[in-house]
């Protein structure tokens, strides 16, 4: 859409949460839902702030409108998917098959409860790429046994393991 995106950041997911931003709650994604996302993770958290609150924001939306309407935004948005698919490097939670649990809070109003309990600034959190701080998060909670992180470098080690186990049961 014609604007450089930042690295996607808690404080950026944040404001598209409270925004009610389709593209990171779900539903149906239009022209201007994109176009605000894209407004929003463009910018540092602090200017993405100032400019969704901006009284200038619909104008500036409407120019900038004019300007890309001959984007297609099939492609735009599958840009948007990719970036966004780029952004969270997590690994993944080992869980029990068939247990499901549903998130009382929204992912980014956690991440920044548990960075700041960690100890960090919520100035700092807020900027934070989210996938460092899903790093950060999933890490403690890891050295507190609270999960099992999956990296599928160490597939070969389980199933050695689970063998093992196996032969020796």
């Amino acid at each position: 859409m014609g604007l450089r995106l930042v690295p996607y950041s808690v404080g950026h997911s944040l404001v598209l949460h409270r925004i009610g931003s389709p593209l990171v709650i779900g539903g149906h994604v239009g022209r201007a839902d994109l176009m605000t996302a894209v407004l929003v993770c463009s910018q540092p958290i602090k200017e993405s702030m100032a400019s969704i609150y901006s009284p200038f924001r619909n104008l500036a939306l409407k120019v900038w409108t004019w300007k890309v309407k001959r984007l297609s935004f099939e492609a735009e948005l599958d840009k948007w998917n990719e970036w966004m698919a780029d952004q969270s490097t997590a690994p993944e939670i080992l869980s029990k098959p068939g247990i499901s649990k549903q998130l009382a809070m929204p992912w980014p109003e956690r991440m920044l409860a548990c960075c700041l309990e960690i100890g960090l600034q919520e100035d700092t959190v807020l900027s934070m790429p989210i996938g460092d701080a899903e790093r950060l998060v999933l890490a403690r909670a890891e050295t507190h046994g609270d999960v099992e992180l999956w990296n599928p470098k160490d597939e070969a080690l389980w199933r050695w393991m689970k063998q093992q186990e196996a032969i020796n049961n």
